[in-house]
């Protein structure tokens, strides 16, 4: 998944009993819209995942990943933090796809 289908996430989008994430909606630079190709599809969710996603669930909001803008993240909430991971695990720089 993209960040910018994270970012537009709802917790109603977590069907922990599929172990699936509905891919709906996507948030870019202050819109929120369908993701890139129209579609709204669905992706795996490992059982990693969804503990983690479940020990979240009291700080979600109306999107699973609330944010300063607007209630969504911004480019930058994301991609910081990630950059850092990154730089602390020692691994290439690579694009946001989680």
């Amino acid at each position: 998944m993209a960040s910018t289908e994270n970012a537009g996430g709802r917790p109603q989008d977590l069907l922990f009993d599929k172990r699936r994430i509905l891919v709906v909606w996507n948030y870019v630079e202050g819109v929120l819209d369908t993701p890139k190709n129209g579609k709204r599809r669905e992706v795996p969710m490992s059982p990693q995942l969804a503990r983690v996603l479940e020990a979240h669930r009291p700080r979600m909001g109306e999107r699973v990943f609330p944010g300063s803008r607007d209630g969504f993240l911004t480019r930058d909430q994301v991609k910081r933090p990630f950059d850092r991971a990154v730089k602390a695990a020692g691994v290439p720089l690579s694009l946001i796809h989680i």
